[in-house]
């Protein structure tokens, strides 16, 4: 999460998949933030123009960071549970060119930028939780009854998997007006 604040300082958006110039995605936000987690010397070893299953890339995704290797719960060899929700009403937004921080009006505390999924995948891969506005996808792959997720301010909170859908909703929309007590909704559903 803080990488996420580091790359918007630099860049003054936050990190998107890579695309190639006819808009299909290539490469992950997680090789694109590499160089605000210490690892640029990897960062540089990718084929930025070249799709994240080229044999290049393939070869360099072996060497996953420790930061995306799952800490409990099992995956495939080089696969994270770390992942965004991506769609028109998520920050991953395909359609978007650009997202800043300002275009968070729920507020940076409000809002979901990092989630453990409920299942792996290739770390460099263009893959996230496809999110519609209407189903939350599954979360929580490493533990059975919470998930971790990082919140846009660069909070991590350890979430309960029950956690109401409306509050997930708003929790994933950057922008939907309404700001959730997080609190509240934490101890509701643990009550459950």
């Amino acid at each position: 999460a803080l990488a996420f604040h580091g790359y918007h300082d630099a860049i003054g958006s936050l990190p998107q998949n890579l695309r190639s110039k006819q808009g299909k995605p290539t490469l992950s936000w997680r090789v694109v933030i590499l160089p605000y987690i210490e690892e640029d010397e990897l960062y540089k070893k990718f084929r930025l123009e070249e799709a994240w299953d080229s044999e290049h890339n393939l070869k360099v995704a072996e060497k996953m960071p420790k930061i995306y290797t799952p800490v409990r719960g099992k995956a495939e060899k080089n696969h994270t549970f770390y992942q965004m929700f991506s769609g028109e009403k998520a920050l991953l937004n395909p359609k978007a060119k650009r997202i800043t921080f300002a275009d968070i009006s729920d507020g940076l505390s409000n809002t979901l930028l990092i989630v453990e999924a409920g299942s792996g995948v290739l770390w460099t891969k263009p893959d996230d939780l496809v999110y519609d506005g209407q189903e939350v996808p599954k979360l929580g792959g490493m533990f059975r009854g919470d998930f971790h997720a990082a919140l846009a301010d660069g909070s991590v909170q350890k979430l309960p998997k029950n956690l109401d859908p409306k509050v997930m909703h708003s929790l994933i929309n950057p922008a939907d007006g309404t700001l959730v007590d997080l609190r509240k909704a934490i101890q509701e559903a643990l009550a459950k």
